[in-house]
Parts: C-alpha cells; structure tokens; sequence
C-alpha cells in the first residue's frame, strides 16, 4: 500500500488514529476468559470499541525497517499493511527513541517528528 492510496480513500483516511500505537492498542485476548462478571465484560467490549481505527508504526523484520499501517476493526482484529516507497531517516530515529534497534524485529510506535512527515504527506494539518 502506498500513502498516495491512503490519502485517495476517505473512509481509511477517517480511520486514522493519532493517539494509537503498538503498545496501548493491544487487547489482551485471555481478559475475556477470565472475566467474571458482566460489568467486566461491559468494560472489556468498550475498551475494544475504543481501540477500533487505524495507525502507523514502524515495522522491524529481518533488520528491514518500514512504515506500517495498522487497520483494526470492533471485535478487536488487526490487518497489517507495509507502505511502500516510504524512506525516511525518522524511521529508525523513531525506532531507536523508543527503545528499539533494526536488528530486534517488533512493532514500535511513531515519533511526533514522523507523524508530522507522514501528516504532511497526506495532507493533513
């Protein structure tokens, strides 16, 4: 997928999440197993409803560093997409801010230098 395609699909462009990333949009599955009340199921469905939207990370695989896009959808399901002919050298900087090396595969989080290089893009202010 390539940002050019993002920014030519409203629907996908009106999914895009800011305040997410890797780390705080996770939804550990075994929560729903040992949920043992209904009042904790409540709050588990809300937090997955609060966690639907799509968000860029940077992608580390086999010491490859990429641009993804993260697409989640209300039952708390993920589909990656990597954004190609995306190079920038706030990829690894935002790697390594948060901790993160090219040679340790993972998701990480975006830094605000990228967000803005990726807002720019897209043509959002």
């Amino acid at each position: 997928m390539k940002l050019e395609e993002i920014k030519n699909n409203p629907e996908l462009m009106n999914q895009l999440r800011w305040d997410l990333n890797p780390q705080n949009a996770g939804f550990p599955s075994d929560q729903t197993a040992t949920a043992t009340s209904q009042e904790e199921l409540d709050r588990l469905n809300v937090e997955m409803v609060d966690k639907v939207g799509a968000y860029f990370y940077v992608d580390v695989w086999n010491c490859t560093v990429r641009l993804a896009l993260m697409i989640r959808d209300v039952f708390g399901n993920g589909k990656s997409k990597w954004i190609e002919k995306f190079d920038s050298p706030l990829l690894e900087e935002s790697l390594y801010e948060c901790g993160g090396a090219v040679n340790i595969s993972g998701m990480y989080p975006i830094n605000s230098d990228l967000e803005e290089e990726i807002k720019k893009k897209l043509n959002i202010q």
